[in-house]
């Protein structure tokens, strides 16, 4: 299974009550609060409940509208999703929604909907996710000897701590030449021509596409040519010389 990559930032909110007293008492800590997945990977987001002791809970579930009363989807009963999304209880208060294959789709903000025998509550601003893949920018066609920047990039901001890991023809690269999210190239050769992807170090198989760099050859052939024509001309004057001087004799 593979998990995606977040931004570990627990965000803890105030509750938007429905019109019911003591809205003080009520938190929400949405952990994380906010995360950037690679498509097909697994997210994983959780709330934990500060609620007054003399409130007992009756239903808590994942939702997508921000609403503060009526009744909003349950994303963890919902039949089209019934195979990728997964609701479970973490401890007595922290509920957590698990989606499998994220897609560009599931982008939204998710809040916490839950009742109590006196009311019923949802968690704001909630915990927004964000998905995107990876793609590779660079010149696609150099010469020899040229340094070439090739940069793996991403729709949103992945975490700092981020290892990115690069591939050529789907052999991976030395780390040596790998700053961040970028691949530097110095004094490239033909050898350097291929097909490159980028990936994280986490999830090696969600490659980015292909992305094919070209590296020519620098031109040298004129000056063979030339180099040709002088040491030919030379070789013609020295045997039209020697021809000469046995006519002399």
């Amino acid at each position: 299974m593979v998990t995606s990559l977040v931004t570990s930032l627990p965000l803890i909110l105030v509750i938007m009550t429905a019109g019911v007293d003591g809205q003080q008492y009520w938190t929400v800590n949405y952990s994380p609060s906010y995360v950037c997945a690679l498509k097909q990977s697994t997210v994983k987001l959780s709330c934990a409940l500060n609620y007054p002791h003399d409130h007992e809970l009756t239903t808590v579930f994942w939702t997508k509208p921000a609403v503060t009363d009526g009744d909003p989807p349950n994303l963890c009963l919902d039949p089209e999703n019934r195979r990728r999304v997964h609701c479970d209880r973490e401890d007595k208060d922290t509920y957590r929604i698990n989606w499998m294959s994220v897609t560009e789709a599931d982008k939204h903000i998710y809040y916490c909907r839950f009742t109590t025998n006196r009311g019923r509550w949802t968690g704001i601003p909630g915990a927004q996710l964000d998905v995107t893949d990876l793609q590779v920018e660079t010149q696609q066609s150099v010469k020899e000897r040229d340094s070439v920047t090739l940069t793996c990039k991403s729709s949103c901001s992945l975490p700092q701590q981020t290892t990115f890991i690069w591939f050529r023809n789907t052999q991976r690269l030395t780390p040596g030449i790998i700053t961040e999210n970028q691949l530097q190239l110095q004094s490239v050769s033909r050898q350097d021509s291929g097909n490159y992807q980028c990936a994280v170090s986490e999830y090696q198989h969600l490659k980015s596409p292909p992305v094919y760099l070209q590296v020519g050859w620098v031109q040298r052939a004129a000056l063979h040519t030339v180099t040709g024509i002088v040491v030919g001309c030379g070789g013609l004057i020295f045997i039209i010389i020697i021809i000469i001087s046995v006519f002399i004799k």
